[in-house]
């Protein structure tokens, strides 16, 4: 919710640049890697080595290293031996979604796909949480349905 808060969704015009550049123009994929992408996995090594370094020489205005370490250090062990790409994380976010049991069609709406068809081809070996929830609501139908019938019977 601190994101969607700090994004301010409501009240931006929909012409609006979410996110853009100092000079507000649109972010290439060039300038996201050279600007945020290569910086962040700068940091991620500097909190795995201990170098705050990459969080003093830039423009960092987030949580001290040392914070972030206390809140993700179990993570950053992790994470630093992975090969990152957004790719990667975006891959991520919507199976996290999937799992947690979020509507495909919210999911596939959020990632930008053509069609939930193109979300449920990809992920729906992630989409578990919503067959469990189905099964349990044909599983509680079932004793009522049997009562049901055995009345019918009688």
């Amino acid at each position: 919710m601190e994101t969607l808060e700090r994004l301010d969704l409501k009240w931006r015009p929909r012409d609006e640049l979410l996110f853009h550049t100092e000079l507000n123009t649109s972010i290439r994929v060039s300038y996201f890697h050279e600007k945020a992408w290569l910086p962040a996995l700068k940091r991620l090594r500097g909190l795995y080595d201990l170098d705050f370094t990459p969080f003093t020489r830039s423009r960092w205005t987030g949580p001290d290293p040392e914070e972030l370490l206390d809140r993700f250090d179990d993570a950053v062990g992790r994470l630093v031996e992975k090969r990152l790409t957004p790719y990667v994380l975006r891959h991520n976010g919507i199976s996290w979604k999937l799992q947690e049991g979020v509507p495909l069609f919210v999911v596939s709406r959020d990632a930008g796909n053509e069609s939930t068809s193109t979300t449920d081809r990809i992920y729906r070996h992630h989409d578990r949480k919503a067959s469990e929830s189905a099964a349990r609501v044909i599983a509680g139908r079932l004793p009522r349905l049997r009562q049901s019938a055995e009345r019918t019977a009688a």
